[in-house]
């Protein structure tokens, strides 16, 4: 035993660092001949190591919903017909934005703290949210989270929520399609307030001013004590006519009758004394129309009073069919959201596809390593190297 263990005797410090020094020239020596190999090695284990054992899992809560509003539109079934007209792309790219602006992080993060989820410690840096992070940060690390789609032929939304627990994913999803559905609720409210603002601006102008030429008719009325001048002129202006058409035709029988009668005779009297009733008649109607305004005055001023009252209610009753057509066109273009697909509670982590993204990654790798090569050949080509 004692002559077996003099025989075995341990490696000196000179000797190790003979053997690490060889074993590093022989790495160079292959990394030398095989670039390539060595290099691909090692983004085959990187890759490897953070696909195994380093990535976190993500849970997709998936849902699909389209805006609607109730414009008619031609008919194309009888589900197109149920769910309403299909909104524009301006209106699903609106909505688009909204879930992924800063409004909707700051809802969301009082709901259910998106911070402190993204916050949590986990090995995989590339899908970890420091908790002092600044907003913007926190709002590209929520919009990598939070992906939104639009179908432009079908005019649909798809929002995919990625978390890293099945019950925040679906949460999460459920409170987007609320908050969207009361996004296009505000939205139709003002595009209603917006089409309805000039229409009744235009009604209430045109009321005031009918307002305004009815209190002048009732007053031009109040201040003459007659309801109607032209129709009372006319009459004036009629009574005279009989009066003097009546006192011709007197006058007339008296000529005729004074021609064989007496001036003294009881008949030629009596047709005297009424001739002299009717001429008093007609001038007291003269005298009652000089003692007052001239007529014809009278009468223009009722007419332009009455021209302008019939000017404002015709424009009255344009503004209020005006009205009418804007709040029927408001109504048909509210919008609303139709949801396709709700969101689900995920059962396994989607993300990431290893296997795809580890292939992904290797022929990158392979391209860029390439890339380079042909890079460094072409200096050195050029340099006569």
């Amino acid at each position: 035993m004692t002559s077996l263990a003099k025989g075995i005797t341990k490696p000196t410090g000179a000797e190790m660092t003979t053997a690490g020094q060889e074993f590093r020239l022989r790495t160079q020596a292959i990394a030398a001949k095989r670039p390539f190999v060595v290099y691909m090695l090692i983004v085959t284990l990187l890759s490897g190591l953070y696909y195994g054992a380093i990535s976190a899992r993500l849970f997709v809560s998936e849902s699909r919903f389209a805006i609607r509003s109730k414009e008619i539109a031609a008919p194309t079934g009888l589900l197109a017909g149920l769910m309403g007209a299909p909104s524009g792309l301006s209106d699903i790219t609106a909505v688009s934005d909204y879930i992924r602006s800063p409004d909707m992080l700051t809802v969301l993060e009082g709901r259910h703290k998106l911070r402190n989820l993204y916050a949590q410690p986990r090995l995989d840096l590339l899908q970890w949210l420091p908790s002092n992070a600044s907003e913007e940060d926190f709002l590209a690390f929520y919009r990598r989270h939070v992906i939104v789609k639009l179908d432009r032929e079908a005019t649909t939304v798809i929002v995919q929520v990625r978390s890293f627990n099945p019950d925040s994913a679906e949460k999460v999803a459920d409170s987007i399609i609320e908050l969207t559905g009361e996004f296009v609720d505000g939205m139709s409210q003002r595009m209603r307030t917006e089409t309805l603002k000039s229409a009744k601006s235009e009604l209430e102008q045109a009321n005031r001013v009918a307002d305004s030429a009815r209190r002048k008719v009732a007053s031009f009325r109040a201040a003459g004590s007659d309801l109607d001048p032209t129709q009372s002129g006319a009459a004036v202006v009629g009574g005279v006519a009989a009066m003097e058409a009546t006192a011709a035709q007197t006058r007339a029988e008296l000529a005729s009758l004074m021609t064989y009668s007496q001036p003294n005779a009881p008949v030629v009297r009596q047709l005297q004394a009424r001739l002299s009733a009717i001429n008093s008649q007609i001038a007291s109607l003269r005298a009652q129309q000089s003692n007052s305004a001239p007529l014809s005055k009278q009468v223009t001023d009722f007419e332009t009073v009455q021209l302008e009252r019939a000017n404002a209610e015709r424009t009255l009753a344009l503004a209020q069919t005006a009205f009418d057509q804007a709040r029927a066109t408001a109504e048909q273009r509210e919008k609303y959201v139709v949801n396709i697909v709700n969101p689900n509670r995920p059962q396994a982590p989607t993300y990431p596809n290893r296997v795809l993204e580890f292939i992904t990654i290797l022929i990158f790798a392979m391209a860029g390593y390439a890339l380079v090569s042909l890079s460094i050949a072409a200096v050195r080509d050029h340099r006569g190297v």
